[in-house]
């Protein structure tokens, strides 16, 4: 007759086995470790994470070929069965000169002395200059053998044959290894339910925008009651920010990435908001072929081209490209700030840039626009940072500019010039990127600031179109706030994913042809306005917001864009 204690363990498994649905655990129970057993098959499948942390920078010789000093290496792990090792990374390294640096993710196995490349071929990055950084991030899977211990790592080396001289001032790294059961069994996919995740910091400086994201993609799907024809939609918010470092974290986005590609019933991912963390989930969620959308990326370089390898760099091993975001690119404000300023009666342009990516990217795309709308462009170039710009401004006095546009992040910087320029030209106007419109600008122009123009990038709730107003109000009436910044764009995120949905209709629960239906979208029109994807992933929609300085404030103005 069995026991109480037997009858207790029996009903405890049912209870475990009724919460736990479909999720397939089979256990032997009886007087004899029942219970360890069952907590054994409950929790074998979770995966383990090993975490390199950032290394402490410092130089780095390259050598004379790929196989270079091993960096950002991991604790020491043995293997408990046949397991896969997911490896993703990411490096950035600061030039003594021009150079090509490869990256490879590396293990060594029973603490032997040489490592072993993963198999997946390299990435790289390029430097052009002494103190330039380049950066790049990698994706890899190493199979594991029950019993071996293995310790991963990164390799950096010099590019074959055009690798340069240079050697690395200084660098970092972070290498996230994600281990789980090899060929762990997935359950089936059901057909007529699936799941929409996103990933943002809701901890720290940015969760307050974060969670009015998060709140917008709610009200999407609430608003058609969580269904897409026959489908029920299941939303599933992931933080990627960490109480320690109150802000986006790399492991954290990496896990979440990794999480959403495991789980096949996940067929959109909408984030990251940091255009940092899309560097590390790009390249997994690719691999998965699940499509991601983000309302707040605005970085060039992930879907054009910026640093040396972007954007291939987040794509490896030939994965079909799975980004795309509805939110305009930092280099569209380059042309909506030359339409601005050609709107405004300019003629004769005068550009200067900072020399980042940033700045030369936005540059670029003011020079392409002013030619197209036949403002000429009588000068150009590239300055570093200065307390007095008075040679630059004899220059932009000879060449009879009646606009110069800063392209740039220091707005102080860009204070010194508005400065100087003004001082030799009074009535030149003064055009910008959002970088400069700070309080610091001001601060270093004086009286030069007054009547000097930003672009944002972001349409802003003060210069809302009525539809736009529309939703804003439903916003406020729903979650009893006003909306963030982002909120509207990942509101308009949700609604292309719902309306892809609903086109696929037997096919919406396959992942690939969703990011193939979003990637596809075209002529949209939602609550931005009608707008499409173009075949780099990014919107065709260029509204932002002009602010202008008045009264010794950026003061919005309206809304332009670069037709």
């Amino acid at each position: 007759m069995p026991t109480l204690r037997t009858v207790l363990r029996f009903g405890l498994v049912a209870c475990l086995a009724f919460v736990i649905g479909s999720s397939s655990v089979a256990v032997a129970v009886d007087d004899h470790g029942g219970l360890g057993a069952l907590w054994s098959a409950l929790f074998a499948d979770r995966p383990t994470y090993l975490e390199s942390g950032e290394v402490t920078p410092g130089p780095v010789n390259l050598g004379a070929n790929p196989s270079g000093p091993i960096t950002c290496a991991t604790a020491d792990y043995t293997a408990t069965s046949a397991q896969q090792a997911f490896l993703t990374s990411w490096v950035a390294l600061k030039a003594d000169g021009p150079l090509t640096y490869t990256v490879v993710s590396v293990y060594s196995a029973n603490g032997g002395a040489s490592w072993t490349a993963d198999g997946f071929g390299w990435n790289r990055a390029t430097a052009d200059a002494d103190g330039e950084w380049a950066s790049t991030s990698y994706t890899a899977v190493v199979n594991l053998n029950a019993g071996t211990t293995y310790r991963f790592g990164l390799q950096l080396g010099r590019s074959f044959g055009d690798g340069g001289t240079g050697n690395a001032r200084t660098h970092r790294c972070h290498l996230v290894v994600q281990i789980t059961n090899r060929n762990v069994a997935q359950p089936p996919v059901r057909h007529d339910h699936v799941k929409i995740v996103s990933s943002f910091p809701l901890q720290g400086g940015s969760a307050v925008d974060a969670r009015s994201v998060v709140n917008a993609i709610t009200m999407a799907l609430e608003e058609v009651n969580f269904r897409a024809s026959d489908l029920t939609i299941e939303y599933i918010s992931m933080d990627d920010s960490t109480s320690a470092a109150q802000s986006w974290s790399p492991a954290q986005e990496a896990a979440n990435a990794t999480a959403a590609a495991a789980d096949r019933s996940v067929v959109a991912y909408i984030g990251p908001f940091n255009s940092g963390a899309a560097r590390v989930s790009i390249p997994v969620l690719c691999q998965a072929g699940l499509v991601m959308i983000s309302p707040s990326n605005t970085y060039v370089g992930l879907t054009k081209p910026g640093a040396p390898g972007e954007p291939a760099v987040y794509y490896p091993n030939g994965c079909e490209p799975n980004y795309t975001r509805d939110i305009p690119s930092d280099d569209v404000q380059g042309g909506v700030g030359a339409t601005l300023a050609r709107n405004d009666g300019a003629q004769r342009a005068y550009l200067v840039s900072e020399g980042s990516v940033y700045a030369n990217t936005i540059a670029s795309a003011f020079s392409g626009k002013a030619t197209q709308l036949g403002l000429a462009l009588v000068g150009s170039e590239t300055i570093g940072a200065s307390q007095t710009f008075t040679d630059l401004a004899t220059r932009v006095q000879q060449s009879n500019a009646d606009v110069l546009y800063y392209a740039g992040f220091l707005p102080d910087n860009a204070g010194r010039v508005a400065r100087d320029v003004r001082a030799a030209v009074p009535n030149i106007r003064i055009i910008g990127p959002e970088g400069i419109a700070a309080p610091a600008f001001i601060q270093s122009a004086g009286s030069a600031a007054d009547g000097a123009f930003a672009t944002v990038g972001e349409v802003v709730p003060a210069v809302y179109t009525p539809q736009q107003a529309h939703w804003a109000a439903r916003y406020a009436s729903r979650f009893n706030a006003q909306p963030g910044i982002y909120a509207i764009y990942a509101y308009e995120a949700t609604t292309v994913v719902l309306a892809a949905l609903r086109h696929l209709g037997e096919d919406a629960s396959d992942r690939e042809a969703v990011r193939d239906s979003v990637k596809g979208t075209r002529h949209f029109s939602g609550v931005l306005g009608t707008w499409s994807f173009d075949r780099n992933g990014d919107t065709t929609y260029t509204t932002m917001t002009t602010v202008r300085v008045v009264g010794g404030n950026w003061v919005p103005q309206g809304t332009a864009s670069s037709p």
